[in-house]
């Protein structure tokens, strides 16, 4: 397979791509963190239940959990910021993710090329692979330093970003189909 077949948008979020093996193995420490989160909210009496999902919606502290249990690459010296659209505060773990680097919000989704658009406040709430806007409350966001596969496709992508479509966000889409 490829990154338009095997990347999904939370391992691309989370440690990048480098093959479809070690996606899988993201893929794969990213469920059981994100169902471990949920059947701890889950978990005891009626009462206990109540109060730790209550508790339980600090939603950047849930994206960093996620990055800090799933991420396998070799972070670099690089900020970017990786954040996590919700339905709802409870979930375990975001419907959507995406990063901001250099300016500019890299996203995509299994199916579909890198895209990335001029970072500004509407693209951090609706990246360019989504239809709508995640509401302002229901985005979790974690300070974080780029990973040698993000920085490598973003990278090699540099002079081959292709007009791309628009979802209706009112940001010019780019794409880019990493091998």
């Amino acid at each position: 397979m490829s990154f338009v077949e095997g990347c999904s948008c939370h391992v691309w979020a989370i440690d990048g791509y480098r093959s479809d093996v070690l996606a899988h193995n993201v893929n794969m420490l990213y469920d059981n963190k994100s169902s471990e989160a949920l059947l701890a909210a889950l978990d005891g009496t009626r009462a206990r239940k109540r109060r730790k999902l209550v508790a339980d919606t600090n939603l950047d502290a849930k994206i960093q959990g996620l990055v800090e249990a799933c991420r396998t690459d070799v972070s670099t010296a690089l900020a970017c910021t990786i954040y996590g659209g919700f339905q709802y505060a409870t979930d375990g773990a975001p419907e959507h993710m995406w990063i901001e680097y250099g300016g500019h919000i890299y996203d995509t989704m299994p199916g579909q090329p890198l895209r990335r658009a001029k970072a500004t406040k509407r693209t951090r709430l609706r990246p360019p692979c989504e239809m709508s806007n995640f509401a302002a409350d229901m985005i979790g966001s974690y300070e974080s330093m780029l990973t040698n596969s993000q920085l490598a496709i973003i990278t090699a992508a540099k002079d081959q970003w292709a007009k791309g479509w628009s979802n209706g966000g009112g940001s010019p889409c780019y794409e880019f189909t990493p091998p």
